[in-house]
């Protein structure tokens, strides 16, 4: 990278997060951080030098170790968009809403307060079914944690499933819920999820969520940590089907128009050419948006 600066080429670093919690900032103190800190401040120095984020926390971090004004690129991570939706099962539109988790059953997942939070709607009296797909050391804990706050019929655990299976059974479901805490650097089951119309709610310290999500218009974004906020986005959806269909369409339509390979290796192209024949770049909202 040293000699494409030097070179007078342009050059992109992309990257998540470096500080995040609960360490943050503190890893400097590590001698492997600093020698990118020193590195990476060196290498921002040059015009020819541009920065791709993953998630605006990405970009966020980078501002504490260096400004580069009109060379941060908002960027993240583009899954595969199914161009027919794999066939959909009774369980999405169905009196009882259908509510989904997949991933590494770890803590920094909050799968705990998806359930907590859930306990409070079946209190209600509302019919809901959540199903939490995977495996991992908070397994155990989650399954005394459902089994002593959610009644039998309202939730089921699978086991670990290929990754060329999730988007059919994400397209099954109503609502999929990203609760991962902000050590969660990007999240690309969002991607997914949005792209077979589910309905999602995702954690507002998420990258995909942040980057993704237009709160209240194609999904939900709760405060991280917060049982109550993701109390209140979960209620919302579990009462109104109309708004799940609504946050359905729209969520695969954001998806479509803005986060697919083929429309990020096109407009990642038109930046690259206006940067390189010294032409106003072109810059598109969320994706590739100058931060």
């Amino acid at each position: 990278m040293q000699e494409c600066v030097d070179d007078n080429k342009i050059c992109f670093y992309m990257s998540e997060r470096w500080w995040k919690p609960p360490v943050g900032i503190l890893r400097l103190c590590h001698p492997l951080y600093l020698k990118m800190f020193i590195e990476f401040k060196q290498l921002s120095k040059s015009k020819y030098f541009h920065y791709l984020p993953i998630g605006p926390f990405a970009a966020r971090d980078m501002a504490l170790v260096t400004s580069m004004p009109s060379r941060v690129w908002a960027w993240g991570y583009f899954t595969a968009f199914p161009i027919i939706i794999p066939s959909m099962s009774e369980s999405r539109g169905s009196d009882v809403t259908s509510i989904l988790w997949v991933g590494r059953m770890i803590k920094l997942k909050r799968v705990d307060l998806l359930i907590k939070a859930l306990a409070k709607i079946q209190n209600e009296g509302k019919k809901f079914k959540l199903t939490l797909v995977g495996n991992g050391s908070e397994r155990k804990k989650l399954e005394k944690l459902a089994k002593k706050m959610l009644g039998a019929s309202f939730y089921e655990f699978k086991e670990f499933i290929p990754a060329d299976e999730v988007l059919s059974l994400m397209a099954q479901y109503d609502i999929y819920v990203l609760p991962s805490n902000a050590y969660e650097g990007w999240g690309a089951v969002v991607n997914e999820a949005m792209s077979v119309g589910c309905a999602v709610i995702a954690s507002d310290k998420t990258g995909a969520g942040a980057s993704l999500i237009e709160h209240s218009v194609n999904g939900f974004l709760f405060k991280s940590g917060s049982e109550d906020s993701l109390y209140d986005c979960l209620s919302e959806l579990v009462y109104s089907k109309k708004l799940i269909n609504d946050f359905s369409v729209k969520s695969r339509l954001s998806i479509k128009e803005n986060w697919t390979p083929a429309i990020v290796a096109e407009r990642f192209v038109q930046l690259s050419l206006s940067l390189i024949n010294n032409e106003p770049s072109a810059s598109f909202k969320g994706l590739l948006e100058a931060v």
